[in-house]
């Protein structure tokens, strides 16, 4: 079972799982894959951010979650993405 998570866009949400959320920022990046470095790092900005930021809002969530196992493979992941979350989110720069 996947966590599932609500992703918000301006007024429209809509219910997704963390991998949807990953395959969303991968999509962003093949669109701005011809584009010049400085152009690349506007759109990561501009359309990551939202959605990086509401990844780690739901992250923390469910580690604090009485209904997720602590030692399970979900908790081990949001662990890794939160310890790593400097190296994670260096494309910003």
């Amino acid at each position: 079972m996947q966590a599932q998570v609500f992703l918000c866009h301006a007024d429209r949400c809509s219910r997704t799982t963390f991998v949807e959320l990953a395959d969303t920022l991968f999509a962003v990046e093949r669109d701005a894959a011809s584009l010049s470095a400085g152009d690349r790092l506007a759109v990561r900005k501009e359309r990551f951010a939202p959605v990086i930021e509401h990844f780690a809002r739901e992250r923390d969530r469910l580690l604090d979650a009485p209904t997720v196992d602590p030692r399970g493979p979900l908790s081990r992941a949001l662990r890794y993405s939160r310890n790593r979350w400097e190296a994670l989110t260096r494309f910003f720069d």
